[in-house]
């Protein structure tokens, strides 16, 4: 184990993510319950967020030894294989939100009728 390496890390990148996405869960969680942005809170937790994930992706760019290296997606083919992930994941989850809603409310099917 070399715990000399602890020096080096960069505290001031996993600081700002925990930061920015803890309050951004946050917001997802509880915005309905408080209303969205009709409420103080969650507009101010949505300024941290936005803040602190953007301080976050500046400081890993500049640091020396970054936590996520973002410079790996201007290579080519990383680049077009994570947009390719990440727009069939869009696609799934989607798609599985869409179709219930779609079937209960334009084809008519209810709970107890679909589960038969």
């Amino acid at each position: 184990m070399r715990l000399g390496l602890l020096r080096t890390g960069d505290w001031r990148g996993i600081a700002l993510m925990a930061l920015g996405l803890a309050a951004f869960q946050t917001v997802l969680d509880d915005g309905n319950v408080y209303n969205w942005f009709a409420s103080p809170f969650i507009v101010e937790l949505s300024l941290v967020a936005a803040v602190a994930l953007g301080a976050f992706v500046i400081i890993e760019f500049r640091a020396p030894q970054p936590l996520v290296d973002f410079r790996l997606l201007g290579r080519r083919n990383f680049g077009l294989g994570t947009l390719g992930n990440f727009l069939l994941g869009f696609a799934l989850y989607g798609s599985a939100y869409l179709l219930p809603q779609y079937l209960a409310v334009a084809q008519g099917f209810t709970r107890s009728r679909s589960a038969r």
